[in-house]
This record gives C-alpha cells, sequence and structure tokens, in this order.
C-alpha cells in the first residue's frame, strides 16, 4: 500500500529555491503554484499526490501556463473557497489575493515534527506534518547545526510559512524510527524530487535510510531542493504504535498524537 510520507526542504542557501518570499508583492501574474506555496510551502507539481480526483487535476494542471483566474476557478474546488475578483490597481489585487490566501490557510493544519538523536539528544531533523485539502504530507527542513539544541520556538519558526504558523510539536526518538524501520525490512521510498537544478525526478530508497535520506546524508537527497515521498510496504500495526508512544514527546493531546503519528506512519 502506498502512504503519503513526506515532502522534503533543504535550509540555508538551498532553501531560497523553495521557501517562498512572503514580502514579494502578488498580483495578476502571479501563478497559482507561486500562491499555494506561500500558503502550504512547497508544492510538487506531481497529480499522483493529489488527495482526491479534484487536487490531482488541479496539480496537473499547474503545469500548463494557464491565466490565474482559470486556475483559481478549479482551486475553488478543492478548497471550496470563492476565487477572488481580479480587478482594479495592483494593490486591490494583492489585497484580493493576500484575503483569498489566508481563508486557504485555515483548511491547513501543520504539527512540527522533531527527530531527536537519542544519543546526543540532538535534533536531527526537523518537519511539518500537514494536510489540507490538496496535499498531506511531511515536509522537512534541514536546520544549521547551531539549532540543534535551540529552544523549540526558534526551530518551528523555520516551519512556518507566509500564512501558516506552526506552534505545536511532536518530538521522535531516533531509537524508535530505527525500532519501526526493522519490522519494514522489504519497504520502501518514493521520492518525487525537485533538485537544485529545478529538475523534477522521480526516485526510489530503501526504507531502511530514512533516517540519512532526512538529514540529507543520503545520495538521493544531497542533490534535493524538495521532494514528496511515499511508503511502499505495510503500514505500522495500531499495538505497535500502543507501545512506542510513550516514549513520544509532545505538546498536542493524546488523540490528536495518536491521529498524527499514524498519518506518518501508515
Amino acid at each position: 500500500m502506498l502512504a503519503l510520507a513526506m515532502v522534503f526542504v533543504m535550509a540555508g542557501w538551498q532553501a531560497a529555491a523553495a521557501q517562498p518570499t512572503c514580502d514579494t508583492p502578488v498580483g495578476a501574474s502571479t501563478s497559482l503554484h507561486a500562491l499555494l506555496t506561500r500558503i502550504e510551502g512547497h508544492v510538487p507539481l506531481r497529480p499522483e499526490l493529489g488527495e482526491s480526483d479534484q487536487a490531482t487535476d488541479l496539480l496537473g494542471m499547474m503545469h500548463a501556463s494557464l491565466p490565474l483566474g482559470d486556475e483559481l476557478a478549479v482551486a475553488q474546488r478543492v478548497y471550496g473557497v470563492k476565487p477572488p475578483i481580479l480587478e482594479g490597481d495592483e494593490r486591490q489585487i494583492e489585497a484580493a489575493l493576500q484575503s483569498w490566501s489566508l481563508t486557504l490557510a485555515r483548511q491547513v493544519q501543520a504539527h512540527g515534527v522533531l527527530l531527536r538523536d537519542s544519543r546526543t539528544g540532538a535534533i536531527r531533523a526537523v518537519a511539518a506534518y500537514a494536510s489540507s485539502p490538496l496535499l498531506e504530507r511531511l515536509r522537512v527542513v534541514r536546520l544549521d547545526p547551531e539549532l540543534a539544541f535551540a529552544p523549540y520556538e526558534a526551530i518551528l519558526a523555520h516551519l512556518d510559512t507566509c500564512f501558516v504558523q506552526v506552534d505545536t510539536w511532536i518530538e521522535i526518538p531516533t531509537h524508535v524510527v530505527e525500532s519501526l524501520l526493522a519490522e519494514h525490512e522489504e519497504g520502501y521510498l518514493y521520492a518525487a524530487v525537485t533538485t537544485l537544478d529545478g529538475e523534477e525526478a522521480g526516485r526510489w530508497v530503501d526504507l531502511r535510510h530514512l533516517i540519512d535520506v532526512v538529514t540529507f546524508e543520503h545520495v538521493s537527497t544531497e542533490d534535493a531542493v524538495t521532494f514528496s515521498a511515499w511508503f511502499a510496504g505495510n503500514g505500522v500495526s495500531p499495538l505497535r504504535l500502543a507501545r512506542v508512544l510513550p516514549e513520544v514527546r509532545s505538546n498536542v493531546t493524546p488523540t490528536r498524537l495518536l491521529e498524527v503519528v499514524t498519518g506518518i506512519l501508515r
């Protein structure tokens, strides 16, 4: 069974190619892809990632250079949000798009996911597990090593988009991940990669290398600016999850914690 796992975004100078520039004016010439990236984080242009048939259509449409008004009409079928009126001068159009983006952002749920080294206590990888009518994913950002022992607030700030702030977190020790991966000896990760050169590529990765992949120490992600991926194989059993949850720290409710961890590892 294929299950959505994660989207990865490199940090530092490489992140500039994927992260939205929030203070850049938007107008009628702005693409829908750019608008959605400002809301949800980088959106991989691969239709097979869509959460529904309508989402698949929208992701496929963004490959074509259609007028923004046409794209927004299709986006309404995915998000259920009425398209903005793109009339008036540039400031009026920008204000309309900003208001539209704020409305869409209310449909995006995001929680920080931190991978802590069981031996050293350092944060080795950090991500935002986010779901929306378009995508469900874990979007990982590689932090500067100096932030490995930083307060949660400083780390989570790197996961914010222009319109979605991440203020809840889930911390998973590396030994828990390694234990769960041991149950997937024949598991694989399919990654839809966007490279630094802008190339789009699909790559299969042995699931046993997951930690190296999310820390950008694996050949499959060392040239990536972003990538989306899916697990191929059986999900983690509810009984196994129940056994490891006591080792997972979080500031969300136990019910939500179970929902998020199940969504990530299914």
